[in-house]
């Protein structure tokens, strides 16, 4: 399995023994998953991302983008497919890969489960497409293919999905112009979906500039423990429920962008306060600056402050 080449690379090659062969690919992605356990038992849940847990994630990210390959190489649209890319988004976001991010995020959401729902919308009956219900649409979705899946997407991981994205246009891009572009582009619409409130929630924060509310997202009063890496449950899901966000997967997605808005939220306190007094509810200042509650993040807002020349 390690000489498949990469579809990309454009050999010629017996094409029943490569990755454009469903039947290779479906042995592949059992040879992932085996790596997989072997990445698991050696950097278990709550391991700290060292450089050699990033290294070797990085292989298997590989071997998933391979894969990918594979599927676009014979236009596979299909739930296998829709799986491969969610693995690769989950794992990428763990191993901090924000390369790989890019190549499969936006091509999961914008091409890949709009092409699902399309081939499950034009072979439902009338009465069914008018308003499908989860259980139809995974039934549906799980023999729209060609190719026979075990893994059957649903309307609610469809905007699991979709709100990384939205996450990732907002934060990433900082492209909040896309945001309501993007927004009716998942269907069927999921307006109460607890992702889907969450980014949205995330989005209205920054484009009010409201920090503290934002802060108030990132580190809800509830949370007892600071975000740590998140790793996948073997092997499709996040690694807690999307019921009550935001989850490790979406502080993941978030947390490096927040040098950059801190320095927003900096531009705006510097501007409305002016004297060292100004400057000593830490308490306040860590919300603002989007620091986290208690004593480390009252550390980090010194430092900060004593960096910008407002010590206190």
């Amino acid at each position: 399995m390690e000489m498949l080449a990469s579809p990309s690379r454009g050999l010629d090659e017996d094409e029943s023994q490569s990755l454009k062969n469903p039947a290779i690919q479906a042995q592949f992605r059992a040879h992932i998953d085996a790596k997989l356990v072997s990445f698991h038992k050696t950097f278990p849940e709550g391991s700290v991302n060292s450089q050699k847990r990033k290294d070797e994630l990085s292989i298997i990210l590989l071997d998933l983008r391979k894969l990918r390959e594979g599927c676009t190489a014979v236009r596979r649209v299909d739930a296998f497919t829709a799986e491969v890319y969610e693995t690769s988004i989950l794992y990428s976001i763990s191993g901090e890969n924000w390369p790989q991010l890019a190549a499969c995020l936006p091509h999961l959401v914008l091409e890949i489960y709009p092409a699902i729902l399309a081939t499950s919308h034009s072979t439902a009956t009338p009465s069914q497409s008018s308003a499908p219900t989860t259980e139809a649409l995974t039934s549906t979705l799980s023999t729209l293919s060609l190719f026979s899946s075990p893994f059957s997407p649903t309307t609610s991981t469809h905007a699991y999905y979709f709100s990384l994205y939205l996450l990732y246009l907002t934060l990433h891009l900082s492209d909040l112009s896309a945001y309501h572009a993007t927004l009716p582009l998942l269907q069927p619409p999921q307006p109460t979906h607890p992702a889907l409130i969450f980014s949205h929630r995330v989005y209205t924060a920054l484009l009010t500039g409201n920090y503290v509310a934002l802060s108030k997202l990132l580190y809800p009063a509830s949370s007892n423990s600071t975000p740590y890496v998140p790793t996948p449950t073997p092997y499709r899901t996040p690694s807690s429920s999307p019921s009550s966000p935001p989850d490790d997967f979406q502080l993941s997605l978030i947390l490096p962008s927040l040098p950059r808005v801190r320095e927003k939220a900096w531009s705006t306190l510097e501007k409305s306060y002016k004297v060292a007094r100004d400057f000593e509810n830490l308490e306040f200042m860590a919300r603002m600056l989007l620091f986290e509650d208690g004593v480390k993040g009252r550390e980090e807002t010194k430092a900060f402050l004593r960096a910008k020349g407002r010590g206190v």
